[in-house]
């Protein structure tokens, strides 16, 4: 562990390397306590008849009118919550004599929901901590802190201790998003042409297929009319010319991006097949932020925090739709739908505890002759893993063109994947 000098959220506070600058009252105002020989029963706190733990005889001492309580050398594993005007001297041999140090083990509170050694709350005119080690517990619950002395709105005098702040516990992991589900429809084929020599006139397009629908921006384009077979029918029914004419260009899908995702196919000549549509895109959701170390207050207590939940891809794109051709040439296919988003987006992990060996608000500390230890931090959680998008459907085939020679329409372009969410 680390050397700690600085404390957070203390209002005043005198740090001294002098010899002890406080001591204990007269006997007749002391109690005392041993973890090894004591009974926490009413009265008990004579050198005969001590305490066993060091809550009791606080206690004790408050009933019975006393100002100091001393406290044999031993491991207490309890929290220890100091009272206004009731001094905790520890070290003390088995003839209360003063020769070393007592040891504070704290605990988890289960009022509190905090892990903790020694708790000062609204203390006033000085109250004396002396003697001491003090060990703060390690936090085990996800997010927690851990504080070796805990003061809020206090004043305490803190001298010849030694204060080992416990380690914060780690920040629990997001959730994972939810994948994308369902099928996405399939584009529609062209319509095949006729062919040129027919006895009847056509003037009219050749019909391209439908781009698939789906929800929001996934629909496909519409593909593209196929070219006329004849281009004058003034002497319908008969007299057809066979003056061939080329396709029209595809729709675009229902989301595109010009010349690239999800953009129509240019229609095809008298003679050459129309341009394939262009597949359709996905668009990722962004990652939740990390979380921050928690540098927020609840109850006096510091609160993990939560990273942001990373945001929802949206659909993935339709394809669009290409065109067809020449001699009465085949019709587009239909642009296949875009894939559905991921349903849910990976949640953010929570932040790790900290860790504080003297942690105090609006409260004044003084420390005399004590060396403060620092515990570590907890590791924030990581961020849930991103929901996957479905998958988008392939566009239709284009109609064959009538005739030899005659050309076909293009294909639909692939709708995209629909994009994945962010993770936290």
């Amino acid at each position: 562990m680390q050397r700690f000098s600085t404390l957070p959220f203390i209002t005043v506070i005198s740090i001294l390397t002098s010899s002890v600058a406080f001591s204990q009252s007269s006997c007749s105002y002391i109690l005392h306590v041993d973890v090894s020989t004591g009974s926490d029963i009413v009265g008990c706190g004579a050198e005969a008849m001590p305490c066993a733990s060091i809550n009791y005889g606080i206690g004790e001492a408050s009933s019975q009118g006393l100002t100091d309580v001393r406290v044999r050398t031993g491991s207490y594993n309890e929290i220890v919550d100091m009272q206004t005007g009731i001094n905790l001297w520890g070290g003390y041999d088995a003839t209360w004599t003063q020769t070393g140090t007592s040891t504070i083990i704290g605990g988890y509170s289960l009022g509190l929901t905090q892990y903790i050694a020694v708790r000062a709350n609204g203390l006033t005119g000085g109250t004396i901590l002396s003697d001491f080690t003090i060990n703060a517990p390690d936090a085990l619950i996800a997010g927690k802190s851990s504080y070796g002395i805990h003061a809020v709105a206090s004043s305490i005098t803190i001298q010849n201790c030694s204060i080992f702040g416990g380690d914060g516990s780690n920040g629990s992991n997001g959730t994972d998003g939810v994948n994308g589900t369902g099928t996405a429809l399939g584009g529609a084929n062209g319509s095949n042409g006729n062919a040129v020599g027919s006895l009847f006139c056509d003037d009219n397009y050749t019909p391209g297929g439908a781009g698939a629908t789906g929800p929001s921006s996934t629909g496909g384009g519409n593909g593209g009319l196929g070219g006329k077979t004849d281009t004058d029918c003034s002497g319908f029914p008969f007299g057809s010319n066979g003056n061939a004419t080329g396709g029209t260009q595809g729709a675009n899908a229902a989301l595109y991006n010009f010349l690239t995702w999800g953009y129509l196919g240019a229609g095809g000549g008298t003679c050459t097949d129309g341009v394939n549509g262009n597949d359709g895109t996905a668009f990722n959701g962004n990652g939740g932020n990390g979380a921050a170390s928690s540098n927020t207050l609840s109850a006096n207590f510091w609160l993990a925090t939560t990273a942001s939940t990373g945001t929802l891809g949206t659909n993935g794109t339709g394809g669009g739709a290409c065109n067809p051709n020449n001699e009465s040439g085949g019709g587009g296919g239909g642009g296949g739908a875009g894939g559905l988003r991921a349903s849910a987006a990976g949640t953010g992990g929570i932040s790790g505890g900290n860790t504080a060996a003297v942690f105090a608000v609006s409260s004044s500390i003084q420390l005399l002759n004590t060396i403060i230890y620092i515990g570590n931090g907890g590791d924030g959680g990581n961020g849930g893993i991103s929901g996957v998008g479905a998958p988008g459907a392939s566009g239709g085939s284009g109609g064959i063109g009538g005739g030899t020679g005659a050309g076909n329409g293009g294909n639909g372009g692939d709708g995209s994947a629909g994009s994945e969410s962010g993770s936290g």
